[in-house]
């Protein structure tokens, strides 16, 4: 007894090794067959697993897609596991989930909706960050705590006893004048503890660092991209503002144009061609407005979803950074430069942003520009008709009640 058993998928063992020495320093004794691996050539694999499980306190099912398809967990270990708590009530099963959308028809007693899982399957295991993992597994560790309390006391105490030890014999050679020979046995078995602890400590850091280091990879490629895009939708966005501001003056003059043909006396044939094509051009230019008005508020709305999710995963590479084993492979450079991309980018969009007034255009089911009556809409079909040499038709839209034009067939 004493030992919990970790029940897993050999293509989960990336997950289960994290489980497996997060418990470890906790200073629980676990045992999993893809870290404490039998020798090659046994006899009767299945029967030593059987043992383990039976000589074990409980047992962690780590349950995923791959979990629920491996013949030898649905027809040996889980089997033996559940026959073993229906023998004894104080032993544990705490299932966890590692992925969404798991098939239970292999095995439905292990359900979700038979069985209380540790983690709901929103805080499933594969997809989360170090962080939100971590916190899953202090939430097992603090159910193996409340159910049995004796598991960790009395891995506790071997640690302290041979502390003890360790100590006392430390003391003996400090104090005695004329120390007296230590016997072999005693020596080694302390000098054999101490090297466990260094490697132990050592293979942690080692794979608290491969796991930062890939984490670390994946957030700046995520970074990288997200700036870069967001290099250029900025820069798409002030090219849009650009041909808007033109197109307004343009506009403007045109407008000045016609007041003053209109204010004009004569009313020759010349004079009247001149005002029927500024009125076309004027025309022209107000739906270029209108389109360049509608890509701008597109593009905002692209750049206010942009901005909060650049700036997650900056703060990623932050606490990442903060982290002391973090050293060794953390290129300080190459995040300062995104990291003033990112701000360069945030304060020229806020500056715009908050001088810019666009109105937002009205637009039906299909994106089809709407008229709130009747008049309008045939104002601006004579227009469209007379540019694209094309006949259309009028009619009022049922889902929005308002008026709309469309091509002749």
């Amino acid at each position: 007894m004493g030992v919990c058993f970790i029940s897993s998928s050999s293509v989960d063992h990336f997950i289960s090794r994290n489980l497996y020495h997060f418990l470890n320093q906790k200073k629980i004794n676990v045992w999993a067959s893809n870290i404490d691996q039998i020798a090659p050539g046994t006899d009767n694999y299945s029967d030593v697993i059987k043992e383990k499980i039976d000589k074990a306190s409980g047992s962690i099912l780590l349950v995923s897609k791959d979990y629920m398809e491996s013949e030898f967990i649905i027809e040996h270990e889980l089997p033996k596991i559940f026959e073993k708590r229906a023998k004894d009530e104080n032993y544990f099963v705490f299932p966890v989930l590692i992925e969404k959308g798991i098939d239970f028809s292999n095995y439905s007693k292990i359900d979700t909706v038979n069985m209380q899982y540790v983690n709901p399957p929103t805080n499933a295991l594969k997809g989360l960050e170090m962080a939100a993992a971590d916190a899953v597994f202090e939430s097992i560790y603090r159910v193996i705590e409340n159910f049995s309390p004796q598991l960790i006391q009395k891995s506790n105490k071997v640690d302290k006893k041979k502390d003890r030890d360790l100590k006392k014999l430390i003391d003996t050679q400090l104090t005695q004048k004329s120390p007296k020979k230590v016997s072999k046995k005693k020596l080694d078995e302390t000098t054999n503890h101490l090297s466990k602890q260094v490697k132990h400590a050592l293979l942690e850091n080692v794979l608290i660092k491969e796991n930062l280091e890939k984490e670390y990879k994946l957030a700046l490629r995520k970074t990288e991209r997200s700036t870069n895009l967001l290099d250029d939708t900025v820069a798409e966005w002030l090219n849009i503002l650009k041909e808007l501001k033109e197109a307004q003056e343009s506009k403007k003059y045109l407008n000045e144009e016609l007041m003053q043909t209109k204010k004009s006396q004569s009313k020759n044939e010349r004079q009247k061609k001149f005002q029927r094509d500024l009125q076309l051009v004027k025309n022209q230019t107000n739906r270029k407005i209108r389109n360049l008005k509608s890509n701008a508020v597109y593009t905002m709305s692209n750049l206010d979803k942009l901005f909060p999710k650049t700036e997650d995963e900056i703060k990623t590479l932050k606490k990442i950074q903060s982290h002391k084993l973090s050293e060794s492979f953390f290129n300080e450079s190459k995040f300062s430069r995104l990291e003033k991309r990112f701000i360069k980018f945030s304060q020229i969009y806020k500056e715009r942003k908050e001088k810019l007034s666009i109105e937002k255009e009205e637009f039906c089911l299909g994106n089809k520009r709407s008229y709130k009556n009747r008049l309008d809409a045939e104002k601006e079909m004579s227009y469209v008709e007379s540019e694209y040499n094309k006949k259309f038709n009028i009619y009022r839209c049922r889902d929005c009640n308002s008026w709309h034009f469309s091509t002749k067939k």
